[in-house]
């Protein structure tokens, strides 16, 4: 175990090494050379795959995280980063993202644009103060008054 100054002043001069050229830059993106043997890696992909089953038993987005990360393990980065993009525009459009959306926008705020009438935008927001919970942020903009 080091410290986590040494760990920091490491990586530092590793990373300087690299841009003087001391050291050579390795494409990541390209590498298919597994942190764990393949084998060793399905069980492992398996196991949380099971967890994530009970956890989140209607959910597809655990699912997905575990097949990108599979991808790129499988294949190596590249393949992983295609897997996470094609996935990310699926899910993107499920209906669980459009509730997360939803409750996010209900329980953070709330827009509502109206003439630029100082009076009007005083009632607007005694009538919210009246029905949005109090954590809920109430903001204005007024570009001409």
């Amino acid at each position: 175990m080091v410290s986590p100054q040494e760990l920091v002043s490491n990586a530092r001069q590793w990373a300087l090494d690299i841009s003087e050229r001391w050291r050579p830059w390795v494409a990541t993106l390209y590498r298919t050379d597994k942190l764990v043997p393949l084998v060793e890696a399905r069980k492992i992909f398996k196991l949380a795959r099971a967890q994530a089953g009970k956890r989140a038993q209607n959910l597809k987005h655990p699912l997905a995280c575990i097949d990108v990360v599979e991808e790129g393990n499988v294949s190596g980065g590249r393949a992983g980063l295609l897997k996470e993009f094609h996935e990310f525009r699926g899910l993107s459009h499920s209906d669980t993202c459009r509730s997360l959306a939803h409750i996010f926008f209900a329980q953070r705020g709330t827009t509502k644009a109206v003439p630029e009438n100082i009076s009007l935008k005083h009632d607007i927001f005694s009538d919210l103060e009246k029905c949005c919970p109090p954590h809920c942020i109430l903001a204005t903009n007024t570009s001409s008054l």
